[in-house]
């Protein structure tokens, strides 16, 4: 039997999924002996709640976007720095082909 307005911790598994930040309905299913009864609840989860529900759950943030737009960037700016230096490297011997000419 259950005091009335008493708390407890209720595992819900959310099937490997993240909690997400929004506005939620429980509907929910008491039953003890003979009674049984049914009640809703609103709630809400905040950006925080969610964050500190999914670390304690085991979910770590996923930055592979990151990582690959890191990528890229360092992809073009090492194709600039080639492209720039052998301009510049180009430019080196054409002058001194011109200047023994």
């Amino acid at each position: 039997m259950i005091a009335p307005n008493s708390n407890f911790t209720y595992p819900i598994s959310w099937g490997g999924q993240r909690l997400e930040a929004g506005d939620y309905t429980l509907h929910g299913t008491g039953s003890t002996g003979g009674q049984s009864w049914k009640f809703t609840r609103n709630f809400t989860i905040s950006a925080a709640e969610a964050d500190q529900l999914n670390q304690e759950a085991g979910f770590k943030p996923d930055y592979t976007w990151l990582w690959i737009t890191i990528a890229i960037l360092v992809l073009i700016i090492l194709g600039l720095l080639i492209y720039w230096l052998g301009r510049r490297s180009n430019k080196k011997k054409n002058s001194a082909n011109e200047e023994e000419e």
